[in-house]
């Protein structure tokens, strides 16, 4: 199963000796590396080890080693340790941890990436990123170390320990809420615990999510990874947190909780989640090389592993890499602008502009869901195409969490929608590729257009920007990714990336505003859909404006259509009024439009109250009222009634004589 490697050496290193290097192993094999780690009595004695090769199978049962799951850690002297008494470089934390996991007497057998694989074989370390699935998930146990003890961690961990096994307690027990009132003032350096690099780094997702068995491990103190999560969730260390930094410590939250349920790994087994979805929700986690922003979310994965767009290349540059991962995950109809060392790109391709986020909420705890409500353009084509994933999803929350106000778009050749973000430098994409499932059946069925989603839809050149720099507590990274001009050396103002890459377009903005205001067929969906209604009808229009309101071009088109609406007029127009307030373009047309609405009387008392004498009331409008069939006598009544009320007696006098025989 397993046999020593000695390896070769080559002269250099701390007293002159030869240090230590690989001896490659058989390639397209599933032969690994385990670090064998030497027991030794005095702690401060240097670390020595042996690399062992050892063959992945298929076998049921435990293996005999344990995977580290830690973060490399940056700066500070190298510290030396021995391997087959050659001297090795690691870093000051892997130092560290060696030292804590090294026994008085006996071996310890370890997986440790920085170790195991040659790290200046680029080659090797493709090939091994395939097997990472497997090398944890055959693991008899993952070992998860966040570090030394600092910041009162000690004490913040016994508190964890307690709330976990007062949580187990009969909720109505005294002593529950006595221990938690205690553990209060320990959620502090709880919290400090959970924002350590460990729960930022990309890498831990996949080592954890594959794991059967956790311990944590921090300075001296152990504890149970099932234990561990139940005592934070338990202290409720995340409620006065960010929300980023909730939705990115909730995610390795589950996955370390769920360790113990999963049954044992078997060999070629896929995740149940696409790759697309993976990096919508984790792309913000911190790599230090730009290429496991992909590789690794490999093994956590359902795509394909030889799929071409996703074979693990360290030769290939990262824009490289980058741009075929996005025509993978949306479309090969795309164009994709990317950047040397930059987590910025442009899309462009041709699409549709589907629907409008009217809602968001979160289930219960699960920050890693998110229920949402999408207001989609309402024709029949679109209807008949798109109602089977029903107008209430639910989704994985992605890395950026979705907002009422956000888009939903279909760009040409994609499988399945994208949700985007108006912002002043353009359309941001929020997540690439949804997966719909229904609230109620929890269809995971995906998107299958049928031909174009409607003769109605415009057809559209969109330019998206997504961006994967991580994020924290609400605010980008200080090396965070910009979009730069050609010459990616430069940092660009929102006003030059206007010029270079355009401004949010004023027809897709004027098409998305159109679907905030239902059309006619609204009338015959809206109780089916439960879209379009009063109080809610409006939450659409709502939601774009509070966060885009600036941007929006809110046009004399878009008023009069308001006003025209059959049902939601005068909610519509004080929504526009409340955001627009005089700037709102309120035109002839515009009251022509309310005036002959039959149930526009709402929209024209809204109107003389909002503008008064001045409202432009001329002989069409009145005409506009009185036209109006006999099942609606009243209106051009209610108009004089409204003008009554604004006193402008020139109308109630033009009115007057309209309605006399």
């Amino acid at each position: 199963m397993w046999q020593r490697v000695l390896g070769h050496s080559h002269v250099g290193g701390s007293l002159g000796m030869a240090q230590y290097t690989y001896r490659p192993l058989a390639k397209g094999s599933n032969k690994i590396r385990l670090l064998r780690l030497l027991p030794h009595e005095n702690k401060a004695a240097r670390v020595e080890c042996e690399l062992i090769e050892y063959t992945l199978t298929d076998s049921v049962g435990q293996h005999p080693y344990e995977a580290l799951s830690y973060v490399w850690g940056k700066g500070g002297e190298p510290q030396t340790i021995s391997i087959g008494s050659r001297p090795f470089h690691v870093t000051g934390n892997l130092h560290t941890v060696l030292l804590r996991l090294r026994n008085h007497s006996v071996a310890r057998l370890l997986w440790i990436d920085a170790i195991c694989i040659n790290q200046k074989d680029d080659q090797e370390k493709s090939h091994q990123i395939q097997l990472m699935r497997t090398i944890y998930g055959e693991a008899w146990r993952v070992i998860v170390w966040l570090g030394e003890e600092a910041d009162q961690s000690s004490d913040a961990l016994a508190a964890i320990r307690k709330a976990a096994e007062d949580a187990s307690l009969d909720p109505v027990s005294k002593s529950y809420y006595r221990d938690r009132s205690d553990s209060e003032k320990y959620i502090p350096s709880s919290l400090a615990l959970v924002q350590r690099p460990w729960f930022q780094r990309i890498w831990v997702l996949q080592e954890v999510a594959l794991a059967r068995d956790i311990v944590v491990m921090c300075g001296s103190v152990e504890m149970n990874g099932y234990a561990f999560i139940s005592g934070l969730q338990s202290l409720e260390v995340l409620r006065t947190a960010h929300p980023r930094l909730q939705g990115l410590v909730q995610s390795a939250y589950h996955l370390i909780k769920d360790a113990v349920f999963r049954p044992s790994y078997r060999f070629n087994t896929r995740g149940t989640l696409s790759i697309g979805e993976l990096i919508d929700m984790y792309h913000s986690r911190h790599a230090s090389c730009l290429h496991d922003k992909v590789y690794a979310l490999l093994g956590m994965c359902s795509d394909d592993p030889d799929t071409e767009a996703l074979r693990p290349d360290y030769k290939l540059p990262w824009n490289k890499v980058f741009e075929r991962v996005i025509k993978y995950i949306i479309s090969p109809d795309i164009s994709v602008k990317t950047w040397p060392d930059r987590e910025a790109a442009i899309i462009r391709g041709k699409g549709y502009v589907l629907g409008i986020i009217k809602s968001v909420t979160m289930p219960g705890s699960r920050y890693d869901r998110q229920e949402v409500k999408v207001l989609f353009r309402d024709t029949v084509e679109t209807l008949y195409q798109y109602m089977n994933s029903g107008v209430q999803w639910l989704l994985q929350t992605p890395a950026e969490p979705i907002r009422a106000g956000d888009i939903v778009c279909l760009l040409k050749g994609a499988s399945a929608p994208t949700i985007v973000r108006i912002s002043n430098s353009g359309l941001k994409i929020i997540m690439s590729s949804v997966v719909p499932r229904h609230k109620a059946t929890h269809d995971t069925r995906g998107w299958v257009p049928q031909g174009t989603p409607s003769e109605a839809s415009v057809l559209h050149d969109l330019v998206l920007q997504w961006d994967w720099a991580p994020t924290l507590d609400g605010l980008q990274v200080k090396n965070r990714a910009t979009v730069p001009r050609e010459s990616h050396n430069s940092q660009p103002s929102n006003a030059r990336f206007h010029h270079e890459h355009g401004p949010p377009n004023l027809t897709v903005l004027h098409d998305i505003l159109t679907i905030a205001v239902p059309s006619k067929y609204n009338v015959l969906t809206s109780d089916f859909c439960g879209i379009g209604r009063a109080p809610d009808g409006a939450s659409a229009m709502k939601a774009l404006l509070n966060q885009a309101g600036n941007i929006l071009p809110i046009t004399e088109d878009i008023v009069r259509r308001v006003a025209d609406h059959p049902e939601l007029s005068a909610d519509l127009l004080e929504v526009l009024f409340e955001h627009k307030g005089n700037t709102l373009p309120i035109t002839e047309q515009v009251v022509r439009a309310a005036a002959g609405n039959p149930d526009g009387q709402d929209a024209v008392i809204l109107l003389f109250k909002q503008r008064g004498d001045s409202l432009p009331i001329t002989e069409e409008v009145v005409k506009a009222a009185a036209d109006i069939k006999n099942t609606q006598l009243g209106m051009h009544r209610n108009v004089a009634r409204a003008a009554i009320d604004a006193r402008s007696t020139t109308v109630i006098a033009s009115i007057l004589n309209t309605s006399s025989p």
